[in-house]
């Protein structure tokens, strides 16, 4: 079995590339590969070449998933799209996402995973980390961090 991601920032990709380099290990899972984006864009109205090909996920989002779904034809595959929620209304994001699924005939595996807050919060746990990624990290911020709130992480 093979799991594509698509991914709209590079630090999330460098997340998910290690927790799968873990989970591969122990499951039926084959292969991955992750896509990360520059940010995340807007859901395009008509797919023009205009809208679409920014480096940004929503924007090139129909075109990506009809060309996994082409290029994984008779592979047993799931493809993950990976996004922040951020200020957006969950039921109304998921159900745009899904209308571009759907508009664009995409009958393959395919989930929309959606962080609530920032999947970068998830990082924030480990204090350790931060330090020696950030040696001039704000200690106050840090300290006043509560792990697993909804404090505009980003």
């Amino acid at each position: 079995m093979h799991f594509q991601f698509l991914i709209e920032d590079q630090s999330t990709a460098a997340l998910i590339d290690l927790i799968m380099k873990n989970v591969i290990k122990n499951t039926e899972i084959d292969t991955f590969n992750c896509k990360s984006f520059h940010g995340i864009g807007g859901i395009t109205k008509t797919n023009s070449i205009k809208e679409m090909h920014t480096g940004k996920l929503l924007n090139d989002l129909a075109g990506y998933l009809k060309g996994f779904q082409r290029s994984l034809i008779g592979i047993k595959a799931v493809l993950f799209v990976v996004l922040d929620l951020d200020d957006k209304d969950y039921n109304d994001f998921i159900k745009d996402l899904e209308n571009v699924a759907t508009l664009n005939n995409i009958k393959m595996d395919h989930v929309f995973c959606l962080a609530v807050e920032e999947v970068e919060a998830w990082l924030l746990g480990d204090e350790q980390a931060i330090k020696t990624a950030y040696p001039n990290y704000k200690k106050s911020v840090l300290s006043s961090y509560v792990q697993d709130s909804i404090c505009g992480t980003w």
